[in-house]
């Protein structure tokens, strides 16, 4: 199916509207056109939308899900930026995460200074991880989430 919406208003967009049974809920995909102004950020953007119980990205495939920017799909492949593999892991700059959460060339960066890292110890115990003005780490007990 093709839908093209050839409107240059502003606000101009195009969008499928999946539904099935007799429920309320409902699924849309859409795209906005590069005049779409009625809510900041979202020009030239494709929407995927679901109003009911949530949204799953499934292959049914390998099992990976790619997320990847950048040019077209070339002969030379897709600048692919973040994978989850078929056993939950994510790689985030890394095509084959060896754990859950496997960052390539990257650092993870908390801005909010009273956010940190929490880590459970051997007793089961959870400490949140903090950085002093000084740099010191600091480690408080709380509960674990």
């Amino acid at each position: 199916m093709y839908l093209h919406n050839t409107s240059t208003d502003a606000g101009s967009y195009v969008t499928e509207m999946l539904k099935a049974g007799n429920g309320d809920s409902f699924g849309t995909i859409s795209h906005n056109s590069e005049t779409y102004a009625l809510v900041p950020g979202l020009a030239e953007k494709t929407i995927l939308t679901n109003s009911g119980q949530g949204l799953v990205l499934r292959s049914a495939g390998t099992g990976v899900i790619e997320f990847a920017t950048g040019p077209e799909i070339s002969a030379t492949g897709v600048d692919v930026k973040m994978v989850l593999d078929v056993n939950g892991n994510l790689g985030v700059g890394n095509l084959s995460p060896a754990s859950r959460l496997t960052i390539t060339d990257g650092d993870i960066y908390i801005t909010d200074n009273t956010r940190g890292i929490i880590l459970t110890s051997p007793n089961g115990s959870c400490f949140k991880i903090t950085v002093e003005n000084d740099g010191s780490l600091t480690t408080t007990p709380v509960a674990c989430p």
